[in-house]
């Protein structure tokens, strides 16, 4: 099952605030089947709207093919040889998707002494190689804007026992150029109940940031000119004052917002006027 939008999906709408809470765009739900059965689901998200192509579609169903395979054979001692070989013919296909995407995969031990796996894109974001991540596994810390170091170091504490971790942060790049990264990390467990790997995917969400923060700059602007319009201006909703300035304010001799908020505008309105007010408020 493909959602191409999650946003706008209705199907998702159950789960669509935890979609948008943790950057999900678009998914993709593929079953994992043994003998006729479906054991489970092999669930995958993009940030981005409609990641998953014709070509991607195909490559994650073999993909999910293999994985339900690999499981299955693993039931069996005989068949660990075969077991082996599907296992490495999914990692290639895994690396295949990895190192052609945008955000970066990762898988390392609890506590960060050993990077089993890093994805290209990685160089990319961080500006910095691969191999020195591999020799220094919390080498990626050293961009970190210093603003946002102590949440990264409790996020990383926050892993070593065992914790879904979700945040936000800041690098510096050595041009000097400031990323904004969302990075997601999940315990990996064996069957012992034990923590021993820790998986996770790092975005580059600065166009987001940028977009938020402009939206928020010209909400601030709006506001800002509204309050000191020396007009009267209010805001509706329902025909209901959620907004007055204080121009407005003083129009009707009142001392405080709080005395109009919820109050209808037609309250305002003499009462030789109210009839047409509401009729022309209806056709709005």
């Amino acid at each position: 099952v493909i959602s191409k939008n999650l946003v706008t999906d209705p199907n998702f709408a159950v789960w669509r605030e935890a979609a948008i809470k943790n950057n999900f765009a678009s998914s993709i739900a593929l079953p994992l089947i043994s003998e006729n059965k479906v054991f489970g689901v092999l669930n995958i998200y993009s940030s981005e709207p409609d990641s998953f192509k014709d070509s991607e579609f195909k490559l994650l169903s073999e993909l999910a093919r293999d994985l339900a395979f690999g499981i299955t054979v693993i039931r069996n001692a005989d068949e660990k040889r075969k077991v082996e070989m599907e296992l490495r013919e999914t990692e290639s296909k895994f690396k295949q998707l990895a190192e052609n995407i945008n955000e970066i995969f990762f898988l390392s031990d609890p506590g960060k002494k050993k990077m089993l796996y890093v994805s290209p894109a990685f160089e990319k974001i961080w500006g910095q190689s691969v191999e020195n991540l591999y020799k220094s596994p919390t080498s990626f810390t050293d961009l970190v804007h210093p603003d946002d170091r102590a949440k990264i170091q409790s996020a990383l504490n926050d892993q070593t026992e065992g914790a879904e971790v979700n945040i936000e942060f800041r690098i510096i790049k050595k041009d000097g150029s400031i990323r904004w990264i969302n990075t997601r990390t999940y315990p990996v467990f064996d069957n012992d109940g034990n923590l021993y790997r820790i998986a996770g995917v790092s975005t580059d969400i600065t166009e987001r940031k940028i977009a938020e923060m402009s939206l928020k700059e010209s909400e601030e602007r709006f506001k800002s000119l509204i309050s000191l319009s020396p007009v009267g201006i209010v805001i509706l909703r329902n025909n209901k004052i959620v907004f007055a300035n204080q121009a407005f304010l003083e129009s009707f001799e009142y001392s405080s917002f709080d005395e109009v908020i919820g109050m209808s505008i037609i309250d305002f309105i003499h009462p030789d006027f109210k009839e047409i007010a509401e009729e022309n408020l209806k056709k709005l």
